[in-house]
């Protein structure tokens, strides 16, 4: 069954926020940007700017990686041919690392984002469908840096924090579906495909992550301040919501530190520790272990319906029931549990595992295990 793919409207963001993991501030359209203006000018320009929705802007259901059905495609090309003045005014803002935000409480320049966030990581699956994976990965990362920008540093507003953390979501997820079937390159003469150095600086990038309990403290004041105990902030949620947002990038830079492996080895590592440090600084620790439990690995054999290996990486979130790998589909986002039609409170909930390489699935049979244990 096909199932809605990651598309951040704008109750998305809030339900990603809160629950797991909106003045509009815009020039004229046809107003040339100046090496003055700041990222946020940029950023809220080109949301106005858009002429056509994406595939994740529209009311389609499919899954969140390829094939894409052909409404897909033809939503994703009219976006792209529509939307070019867009995609370089988002580049140009990568460029800077200062953006003034909106301030007060009117925040429905968020909703603007919401939009142009859709835009630029399908862009990146428009990019990677078509073969041209250096280019994908770039717009993916103008998506992260959008994210950066909005979470702050230092952080100064709550809702920017947490709309941020869905915009990561939403890049990482389009990360690890272009990092499933990457094609690398040594060759500098090469720029279709993704050049190695560049995996090496998109890893270090995603692994340079904040200490959630700091972000807040720049917001709410030390820790046991008036802030830190409001019931409606909910600490603990946000708390999750952060570490969520950290764990997408620590499986978008693993995913890819294991494809750099194989690229050189040309087959799958057995355990996490043979990419360190060659391909990973270190182990990252998983944040829903017991302090020193890392985020895990695992490598199935003969797993994959065509009898290839299937390489995994996973964490503890939501592990109440074990480890549990899903058997019905690959995994390059947030699930909720065991993939059954039952409610999600009823659903086994086996941590969250990522898929590191991409393969098709075959329907199940009736009755048929959605999961299976870690071996």
């Amino acid at each position: 069954m096909a199932k809605p793919t990651m598309r951040i409207t704008t109750s998305a963001l809030l339900i990603i926020a809160l629950l797991n993991t909106p003045a509009c501030f815009a020039a004229p359209a046809d107003a040339a940007p100046q090496p003055t203006e700041d990222a946020a000018a940029l950023y809220l320009r080109a949301a106005k700017m858009r002429k056509a929705d994406s595939p994740a802007e529209t009311n389609l259901e499919y899954r969140d990686f390829p094939p894409f059905p052909k409404e897909w495609h033809a939503a994703s090309e009219a976006a792209w041919e529509a939307n070019a003045p867009v995609r370089d005014l988002v580049r140009k803002a990568r460029s800077l690392d200062k953006a003034a935000w909106p301030e007060g409480n009117d925040a429905t320049y968020l909703n603007d984002l919401r939009g142009l966030t859709n835009n630029i990581a399908d862009a990146a699956l428009h990019e990677s469908v078509h073969g041209r994976a250096a280019a994908a990965f770039e717009f993916a990362r103008d998506e992260l840096h959008l994210a950066d920008l909005l979470e702050e540093k230092p952080s100064k507003n709550v809702l920017r924090l947490l709309v941020g953390c869905g915009i990561t979501a939403s890049a990482c997820n389009r990360l690890l579906v272009i990092t499933s079937n990457v094609p690398l390159t040594s060759d500098e003469k090469n720029t279709v495909d993704l050049n190695v150095a560049t995996a090496r600086q998109i890893i270090i990038q995603l692994l340079d992550q904040r200490i959630p309990k700091d972000q807040l403290t720049e917001i709410l004041g030390p820790e046991g301040s008036p802030g830190w105990k409001d019931p409606n902030l909910a600490v603990d949620r946000l708390i999750e919501t952060i570490n969520r947002a950290n764990a997408d990038r620590t499986f978008a830079a693993m995913s890819l530190a294991c494809h750099l492996y194989f690229f050189d080895k040309q087959t799958w590592q057995t355990s996490l520790d043979q990419l360190v440090p060659a391909y990973l600084p270190k182990v990252p620790i998983d944040p829903w272990g017991d302090g020193k439990q890392t985020f895990g690995y695992a490598l199935i054999k003969a797993a994959l319906p065509d009898g290839a290996d299937r390489p995994l990486v996973y964490n503890r979130c939501r592990s109440t029931d074990g480890l549990l790998y899903r058997l019905d589909e690959p995994q390059y986002g947030f699930y909720q549990g065991d993939g059954t039609q039952l409610p999600p409170n009823q659903r086994k909930q086996g941590g969250q595992f990522r898929d590191v390489t991409a393969w098709q699935p075959r329907p199940l049979k009736p009755g048929d295990p959605t999961v299976k244990p870690l071996p």
